[in-house]
C-alpha cells in the first residue's frame, strides 16, 4: 500500500500504485528514491482485530521520512452499539423460532427434544454473554 503526502498530510490511500495515473505513466516501474520525491510513500499498517466488545476506531497515521505508518485502533464498544447486537442477536432467535413454529401445528406432536430445543431458543438470550457476539453457540437444533 502507498500513501500520497502533500502539505505534510496523507491525501490519498492506495492498494498498489496504478500503471497509468495523473500524467505519469509506468509510475509503479518507479523507484523507491523517485516515488518519495513525488510524495508517494509506502505504509506500514499494524492491524488490531477488535474483540467482540470492541469496534475499530479512527486509525492513527504518522508520516516519517520514509514511510506512512498507520496504526488501526479499537474502542470499547458504546450502548446504542451494544443495544444493536442484541437486537441482532433477537432476531436471529426470532428467525430460528419461526422456523420451527410448525412442529407445534395441532395435527403434530413435538418430540421432547423439539420442545426443549424451542425452550432453550426462548431463554436464549438470558443465558448469552453479549461480549461473545457474534461468535455465540447456539443452541443445536435436533435432527
Amino acid at each position: 500500500m502507498y500513501a500520497l503526502v502533500e502539505n505534510n498530510s496523507v491525501t490519498q490511500f492506495l492498494p498498489t500504485l496504478p500503471t497509468t495515473w495523473e500524467n505519469i505513466s509506468g509510475l509503479h516501474l518507479a523507484s523507491l528514491a523517485e516515488l518519495q520525491a513525488w510524495g508517494w510513500l509506502p505504509v506500514v499498517t499494524t492491524e488490531t482485530i477488535p474483540a467482540n466488545d470492541e469496534v475499530r476506531d479512527t486509525d492513527e497515521v504518522t508520516i516519517e521520512a520514509e514511510r506512512v505508518v498507520v496504526v488501526q485502533r479499537v474502542r470499547a464498544k458504546n450502548k446504542e452499539e451494544t443495544d444493536l447486537d442484541w437486537e441482532v442477536l433477537r432476531i436471529e432467535r426470532d428467525k430460528r423460532l419461526r422456523d420451527t413454529d410448525w412442529w407445534g401445528v395441532s395435527d403434530r406432536t413435538m418430540t421432547v427434544k423439539q420442545a426443549q430445543y424451542r425452550s432453550d431458543l426462548r431463554n436464549f438470550p438470558a443465558v448469552v454473554n453479549i461480549a461473545d457476539w457474534p461468535s455465540v453457540t447456539w443452541p443445536t437444533e435436533p435432527a
